[in-house]
């Protein structure tokens, strides 16, 4: 049982004091603190300086009637919450109409029974003792949402400012890298030219060029990685040809890979565009189909596949002779990604992760898989540039 200081306040208006004092009686022998006024505008005053839990308000009353008087108090962002029940000779339905439009939550007619109105006044303080947790709650949940919401968005915030940073480290790093390698590549081929006819000049020029080849590759895709990092955030992206961009890939890899044999099949209209960057995109296609030549030995094609699916274009490149590694699919964009013991080594295998990273970045998905009895076959399946203007989601790629 609650102690009397603790109790509801039930602040009663009425005009005729008979009934003011009826209604007091009743609700002190319940347990419940009365605060009694003649007046609305008295009431409202005395709300202000201590609020009631509930209010019974009478209708008919001089001046000013009690309609009004709700209204008055809803309009108060400190006492809107606060029930309002109508005591009332007035039966007719649009009085009752009035009542609730006003903001009341209840309608007594008089003469009224006093377990009635207790019951009333029960369940409404009860209704409203809910309402006022549930908000308190709610309080609570929007500060817990808000203090998190900023938290991510410092973290965001601090993401950002490393990736930046970064980026700007891998840059600075290949381009001081640059200028000390170009002089030891140069310094490398005047000893194999001294060497002239000799015997190992041969296989000193391939194992020369080989490592050539790697340390250009390497710093290539560290900066490739650190463009795609840097365009990642940009919302802006430009049809490209996909067509095009493999014709130009192959050419590079061929220009690279001499000895390379590349077998295009593009069966795609030159209509056919990508929302991306165009030398990204590019230099993505090229790393996969280098790594398919690096997995196949001299004298292997290279298949690049090309089909239209509708809304998608899907791109395969497969190469024979040589197995993957059997977690090469799972690592594929982690850089982890490797070929078997039985392929010799070539650089840290970046050429996949760079692939998987830029193609993704523009909504592609990518995927790589072991043939059978041996080979690898890359998966590329790229939204065409009115699917991607509908989201609609890439389909997952054969094989993934």
């Amino acid at each position: 049982m609650e102690k009397p200081d603790q109790a509801p306040i039930i602040m009663v208006v009425d005009d005729t004091p008979a009934n003011l004092g009826l209604l007091e009686g009743v609700l002190q022998r319940r347990g419940y603190r009365v605060r009694a006024f003649l007046s609305g505008l008295r009431a409202l005053a005395a709300a202000e300086v201590e609020q009631p839990s509930l209010i019974l308000m009478d209708v008919a009353m001089p001046d000013m009637d009690g309609f009004e008087v709700c209204r008055m108090f809803k309009a108060r962002p400190d006492l809107a919450h606060i029930p309002i029940i109508f005591i009332t000779v007035l039966e007719g339905t649009e009085d009752k109409v009035t009542a609730f439009r006003s903001g009341g939550v209840d309608f007594i007619t008089k003469p009224f029974q006093a377990d009635e109105l207790c019951s009333r006044v029960r369940a409404h303080l009860s209704i409203s003792a809910r309402q006022s947790r549930l908000e308190a709650h709610n309080a609570v949940l929007d500060a817990m949402v808000a203090r998190r919401t900023s938290e991510l968005a410092e973290a965001n915030q601090r993401l950002a400012l490393l990736d930046e940073a970064k980026g700007a480290v891998i840059r600075m790093i290949t381009r001081e890298l640059r200028t000390p390698l170009y002089g030891v590549l140069g310094i490398g081929e005047l000893l194999i030219d001294e060497k002239g006819a000799a015997a190992e000049a041969g296989e000193l020029t391939d194992l020369y060029q080989q490592s050539c080849r790697r340390l250009m590759g390497i710093i290539e895709n560290a900066e490739l990685i650190a463009e795609v990092d840097l365009k990642a955030g940009a919302s802006v992206h430009t049809p490209v040809g996909l067509r095009q961009a493999l014709s130009d890939a192959t050419a590079d890899v061929l220009a690279d890979r001499p000895g390379a044999e590349v077998r295009p099949h593009l069966d795609l209209p030159d209509s056919v565009e990508f929302m991306g960057d165009a030398h990204l995109v590019r230099q993505a296609f090229r790393a996969l189909i280098r790594t398919a030549v690096d997995l196949s030995p001299t004298g292997s094609p290279v298949q690049v596949r090309c089909s239209d699916r509708g809304n998608a274009v899907v791109v395969e490149v497969e190469s024979h002779g040589h197995s993957l590694a059997p977690d090469a699919q799972v690592a594929m964009g982690t850089m982890l990604c490797a070929p078997a013991a039985d392929v010799a080594p070539s650089g840290f295998w970046l050429d996949p992760a760079v692939a998987h990273r830029i193609l993704t970045v523009f909504g592609a998905s990518v995927s790589i898989r072991a043939l059978e009895p041996d080979g690898a076959l890359f998966v590329a399946r790229l939204r065409t540039a009115p699917a991607l203007e509908h989201s609609v989601d890439p389909a997952p790629a054969p094989g993934a």
